[in-house]
């Protein structure tokens, strides 16, 4: 009975230690240079920089910064991305509301930082009940804050290092926040550009682009023009409002919005050659063999106030010749603009810096409203009404029928007990089951964790698929381990026919647990509408969802005649109970499907010492002595521990001591390295 109860105490541990996040907010490139964690010590690779380590951050960071060849001018740009539902605040947030964001570039005679770092859009400006009358600016998903710097005359901008630090915090649409405090953004340099120009690495076109004019006036016009360039039989293909092709990728332009400012339509120079493919996947493609140019005319606002206002945006593009077509790019641009009361002619050339084609992409796809969104006007009673339904479901479906089979047992043993007995018991296997919702309701709202997020986390898998190993090894006779409400064949068994109220708690939480990889109609809308709502109703949805699973047991539990309807105890039980050991078998196999490849080794290696140590303690007599007893444990214990330290941590660290030093890509770095001679190895991929 301890012992069972130890396991599953051990298991809800881990599934609130691997629901909750770390905090760690390094390593924003999926690179060696990463940091990783689980937030779980059986993570034995965090920190080697391999696949799969990424952490499930709420907020990262990276910065780079480039310099204009042949000028000491450059620029810093500190990027931020938000988790999925969290956001950060800006640097003008109001006082008297939420934390906003600050940062932090420390001095150096080497360079100087020459302006305010400015946003590429503008903030989501809301109010909010609990700022009253004070606006709220928040930004969600990627923002990048540029600002100008200017080097000494004898920096080498390939040498240079500078550092950057973050505050603020990152928060949830519901309020719950993080604090961020005095984050170290990682900068590294970006390369050279050439204001007015650019060409990507792997692209045949020159963009280049201008504003005009060079000083403009409140209510006056501004135009932003951009061309591209092909070379010499390269075309590169026409604009289009978003990616709707379906082999090639049209041009995207996307200006980032300034308050007050009206944006026009986007013009082309000239029409776009038509041809037709043949494919009926893409019959007729539009692209440009000769120079085009596309504008875009801005409207400055009547009270604009005069002063320097940063007009910027994306253009993604693909070229292709009649072999083949370069990968999908793009470019994010931008310039300063000033506002004064007298017009000046003359032309702001644009700045380039590389971007990804995906960025846009995604910057000018349609919003498209989340699924928790279904239940948008519905009755909170009626959501509540189906919250319940979907944990009433959850009691037949595949995840949690192991541990019901076991329940099965119990209610045939609680046979004959007395009404106020059976209801008592079922009444602590029902908390059991809350207790667990209650865990995931408090991680969903805190930390927006979804249902079933925890098998995301390594150490939850290993230690769930090792406690139900162990389970099934005793039903299978290889060792007697007190299960409350089965019968065995040994004497331990015998010595625990009535089920506990603490046993039947820990079965329900255990049903919980393997239940959450499940799910069902009604319990995904609900889960999500809950965690946007205030903490009391998320709390009393998880409770409903609760409540329908266990509704089952608790009806058994006030009306004992249900029980008549099972089998008399008798030998029919020991073979369903070595039937319910294959079944528990299965469950493992089933839980590997959420272990990340890269450690199924390590896992299997674990269960063949649990097997073994199982059989250690299973073969010491019920009559040994209790020296001879702990000597089994003591030697099945330390071996089953010494396997997973070797296999998780001692052979990974072995094979990984040696391996190679990698850093980040730039080409500066390639440059010098291939001067002074050294071999050099680039790992790359494809991010479109």
């Amino acid at each position: 009975m301890h012992r069972l109860t130890l396991l599953t105490l051990g298991l809800l541990l881990t599934l609130a230690n691997a629901t909750a996040p770390g905090w760690s907010q390094e390593g924003t490139d999926k690179d060696a240079t990463a940091d990783p964690g689980f937030g779980f010590p059986l993570d034995p690779l965090a920190g080697t920089g391999l696949p799969g380590t990424e952490p499930d951050e709420k907020v990262v960071f990276d910065g780079s910064f480039q310099v204009e060849k042949g000028q000491r001018r450059g620029r810093l740009a500190i990027t931020v991305q938000s988790a999925p539902t969290w956001h950060i605040y800006s640097q003008t947030q109001p006082d008297g509301g939420p934390q906003r964001s600050q940062i932090t570039v420390t001095e150096s005679p080497a360079f100087k930082v020459i302006g305010p770092f400015r946003p590429d859009r503008e903030p989501y400006r809301h109010d909010d009940p609990i700022y009253p009358g004070v606006p709220i600016e928040e930004f969600d998903e990627t923002v990048v804050f540029t600002a100008p710097i200017e080097l000494a005359a004898d920096t080498d901008p390939e040498k240079l290092a500078i550092e950057v630090f973050f505050d603020g915090q990152v928060c949830t649409t519901n309020g719950t926040c993080l604090p961020i405090e005095h984050e170290n953004v990682p900068i590294q340099f970006g390369g050279f550009y050439v204001s007015g120009e650019h060409r990507g690495e792997l692209t045949h076109v020159t963009l280049r682009g201008h504003l005009e004019p060079a000083v403009a006036t409140p209510g006056s016009t501004v135009r932003v023009t951009l061309t591209a360039e092909p070379d010499a039989e390269w075309h590169i293909y026409a604009y289009a409002k978003q990616d709707d092709q379906a082999l090639t990728e049209p041009t995207l332009i996307l200006l980032t919005e300034n308050a007050g400012w009206v944006t026009g339509p986007v013009t082309a120079s000239a029409k776009p050659v038509e041809k037709e493919t043949g494919l009926k996947e893409q019959p007729i493609q539009h692209y440009h063999e000769q120079p085009v140019s596309w504008t875009i005319d801005l409207t400055v606002p009547q009270d604009a106030t005069p002063g320097e206002f940063q007009i910027g945006g994306f253009i993604g593009y693909q070229t292709c010749d009649a072999k083949g077509c370069d990968p999908p790019t793009a470019a994010q641009f931008q310039a300063t603009l000033v506002v004064a009361d007298e017009e000046q002619t003359g032309q702001v050339l644009l700045t380039f810096q590389e971007s990804k084609y995906s960025t846009v992409r995604e910057r000018v796809a349609p919003k498209v409203a989340a699924g928790s969104d279904s239940l948008a006007g519905m009755h909170p009673v009626v959501i509540l009404f189906l919250a319940f339904l979907a944990g009433l479901i959850l009691n037949v479906m595949p995840c949690v029928l192991p541990v019901i089979g076991l329940k099965i047992m119990a209610f045939v043993q609680q046979a004959g007990q007395s009404r106020m007995q059976v209801f008592a018991l079922n009444f602590w296997y029902s908390l059991g089951l809350l207790f667990v919702f209650w865990i995931l309701a408090t991680t969903a709202f805190f930390l927006q964790v979804g249902w079933g997020d925890q098998f995301s986390s390594v150490g939850f898998n290993v230690v769930l698929m090792a406690v139900v190993f162990v389970f099934g090894l005793s039903l299978l006779g290889v060792w007697e381990i007190p299960i409350p409400g089965l019968v065995g064949s040994g004497k331990a068994s015998e010595l625990t026919e009535k089920e506990g109220y603490f046993g039947a708690f820990c079965k329900g939480a255990l049903t919980t647990v393997l239940a959450t990889p499940c799910t069902g109609p009604f319990l995904g809308p609900a889960i999500g509408w809950a965690i946007k709502q205030p903490v009391v109703m998320n709390y009393i949805t998880f409770t409903c969802v609760g409540l329908g699973m266990a509704t089952p047991y608790l009806l058994i539990g006030a009306f004992p005649k249900l029980i008549s309807i099972l089998p008399k105890p008798g030998a029919w039980m020991n073979t369903f109970k070595e039937v319910m050991g294959f079944v528990l078998m299965g469950t493992v196999v089933f839980i590997f499907f959420f272990l990340d490849k890269q450690y199924t080794v390590q896992a299997l290696s674990l269960l063949v010492a649990l097997g073994f140590s199982c059989w250690l303690i299973g073969r010491t007599p019920f009559t040994a002595t209790g020296a001879q007893k702990m000597r089994a444990w003591a030697g099945g214990t330390s071996f089953a521990v010494l396997t997973a330290v070797s296999a998780f941590y001692l052979v990974p660290y072995l094979l990984t001591m040696n391996e190679l030093s990698w850093e980040p890509y730039s080409r500066g770095s390639l440059d010098n390295y291939r001067a002074e001679g050294r071999t050099i190895l680039v790992d790359f991929t494809a991010d479109w």
